[in-house]
């Protein structure tokens, strides 16, 4: 879900936002493509897993907010941007 703020968007008042917040989801539609199913966050050809527990507290903390300012980490590569 892309629960991100925009300018764009719709005026944002910052000064009367509290953070963190609670955001109560109640139901979630997944499309996955016909004989692709995997309901799974660590499928064996895309294993994510072991990284999520290595980085938990970047995961669990709401108070980290930028992976290199705030959880003092390397930015993770990415096939979009890094082609690895």
């Amino acid at each position: 879900m892309n629960l991100g703020m925009s300018h764009d968007f719709g005026g944002i008042d910052f000064e009367n936002l509290v953070f963190p917040y609670n955001m109560y989801v109640d139901y979630t539609r997944i499309y996955q493509r016909p004989g692709k199913t995997k309901i799974s966050f660590d499928p064996d050809d895309m294993p994510t897993a072991a990284y999520i527990n290595t980085f938990h507290e970047a995961y669990t903390n709401p108070n980290l907010t930028t992976w290199l300012d705030d959880y003092k980490q390397v930015f993770p590569k990415s096939r979009l941007v890094d082609n690895c």
